[in-house]
């Protein structure tokens, strides 16, 4: 849908302004807008001392202004029409001399786009959040329209205004004002054209629905076995969540800490570029891991961090795939103390390989890429970035290598399965490859409880970039620990987690869970629909 919002009255003879244009039938006293994919249409009326005064075509000659007459007949002031490049401002003032109190009102509906919802995209001062999309709900807040699927906002300021959702793209609206008070003698309508990728998301794209009918659930072992976990802990995992957790509608069972060398921190050790379980924590596989998940019920799920290793013989047989500071030592960062280029394509080639054969041949069906560009410096993004680490690329004409990592990822995992940017944000490339991202900061450290304090940075984080949650990806705030807290506060934390239907996964040893804690979780089941 393209819409350019240029106005023009007409009545009889049609003068055209770009792509709209607006009618107004004095008998119906009914003004109609319309343009490329949006129509506006409904009564306009004006009160004064509870005598209705006519709106009429203007009696002078001007154009762009109709008249308002009072009962007598008599021109008393104007409604004037004022184009801009995006917007349409309807003014209604007293003719000069004149003074008397009324209230203009239109009262229609608007039909737009059947993706659209109403939102409100006009912070107050102090406002951190804005209401962006919650299902069909209507709120008295609403000023908006928004369709993400063509990531267009029309917005709406009027003293009074009300917005209703009707279905199907269909919505009521009520704008009124004082023509005696300056504040309310306006209507502004204002259609604005990428509105996500012009101010904060340029690598936009809109949810895909095929993909993320409903938000995904499930449970991960790293916040409590953290680099520990087995195939067996997690397959005991599994079988308490099948009984307690599957019928409500926990849907995904994800594997963490697997890779060869993986059993003890930091990440920067693991060997995360290549396909080698650890034989002692995983000694079938995970292949084999995959399929004895299936068979419980779940869909399987995969973490891994492939932007470096720290596999040497990996290393040392691909020496070229890897960055080297001018001195020739390779660079580190925190997914390995080898850090990919993703500017040489045969990395890249092999980076879809690894993500084909998980997806394809093991059977996973979720992907948890961790190391992104959030707040860590030594992630990738941070460090791509770097005016003295670009100079070290193979192709230092590349605009964004971050970027090439990201698209390789999408390519390998392919277009059917779930991809979570851990440590992501909406104003980097991720954006137009991944479902979900990683909002939060870890909501638990290893060796220790969870804590309030985490509770709280995990709303925060929630806080910061909800404005694109369910528009363009899905927020993590990651998972939901209810057993160190109490219950007052793991209920809090149900709350942020599962209420505005963020990415809803479970963290906790389910066995030493009590019936009071485990009911929690089955309360934030199943996910709402987006």
């Amino acid at each position: 849908m393209k819409i350019i919002l240029f106005f023009v009255i007409y009545l009889g003879v049609v003068n055209c302004f770009g792509n709209f244009k607006v009618a107004y039938n004095d008998g119906a006293s009914m003004l109609n807008i319309d343009g490329d994919g949006v129509n506006m249409s409904g009564r306009m009326s004006f009160e004064s001392k509870g005598e209705t005064w006519d709106i009429v075509k203007s009696r002078d000659g001007v154009e762009n202004r109709l008249a308002i007459v009072d009962t007598k007949g008599d021109v008393q002031g104007y409604v004037t029409f004022v184009k801009t490049t995006e917007s349409i401002e309807i003014l209604f003032y007293h003719r000069t001399a004149q003074a008397y109190e009324g209230i203009l009102t239109f009262d229609g509906n608007v039909k737009t786009s059947v993706d659209a919802f109403s939102c409100r995209t006009n912070p107050k001062v102090g406002e951190r959040v804005l209401g962006l999309k919650y299902g069909d709900a209507d709120s008295e807040l609403n000023d908006s329209l928004f369709s993400p699927a063509n990531d267009l906002a029309v917005q709406f300021c009027a003293a009074n205004f009300k917005l209703r959702t009707v279905g199907d793209g269909t919505f009521k609206i009520k704008m009124s004002g004082k023509i005696t008070e300056s504040a309310e003698s306006k209507f502004k309508i204002a259609v604005l054209k990428d509105y996500y990728k012009s101010r904060w998301i340029p690598y936009y794209k809109p949810l895909d629905m095929s993909r993320c009918k409903k938000t995904p659930t499930g449970w991960l072992s790293w916040n409590t076995y953290f680099d520990k976990a087995t195939a067996q802990d997690n397959l005991a995992e599994a079988k308490i969540g099948k009984k307690y957790l599957q019928e409500f509608g926990c849907e995904f069972w994800s594997i963490e800490s697997w890779q060869g060398n993986s059993d003890k921190l930091p990440v920067s050790k693991f060997y995360n570029m290549n396909l080698e379980a650890n034989p002692a924590q995983f000694p079938e596989g995970m292949r084999k891991l995959a399929q004895d998940i299936k068979a419980l019920g779940f869909r399987a799920g995969l973490w891994v961090a492939p932007f470096g290793t720290g596999n040497k013989e990996f290393y040392q047989a691909h020496k070229n795939w890897f960055l080297h500071d001018k001195k020739g030592e390779p660079i580190s960062c925190w997914n390995g103390l080898y850090t990919l280029d993703p500017t040489v394509e045969e990395a890249r080639e092999h980076l879809k390989k690894i993500f084909k054969i998980a997806a394809d041949d093991w059977g996973y069906e979720f992907f948890k890429i961790d190391g992104m560009s959030g707040r860590n410096k030594s992630y990738c993004a941070h460090l791509y970035e770097r005016p003295e680490i670009r100079e070290l690329f193979k192709n230092k004409d590349c605009k964004n290598p971050f970027e090439l990592c990201v698209k390789a990822f999408r390519d390998g995992i392919g277009e059917r399965n779930l991809f979570l940017a851990c440590q992501g944000h909406s104003s980097g490339a991720e954006a137009k490859y991944a479902d979900m991202a990683r909002t939060g900061a870890d909501i638990v450290h290893p060796n220790e409880p969870v804590k309030w304090s985490n509770v709280l940075l995990q709303g925060r984080c929630t806080v910061n970039q909800i404005f694109s949650h369910n528009i363009s990806m899905i927020a993590d705030p990651d998972t939901l620990l209810v057993k160190d807290l109490p219950d007052e506060e793991a209920r809090v934390s149900a709350t942020i987690v599962a209420l505005p239907a963020q990415l809803t996964f479970f963290g906790d040893k389910l066995g030493g869970l009590d019936s009071a804690e485990m009911k929690i979780l089955q309360q934030t089941l199943p996910a709402p629909f987006i």
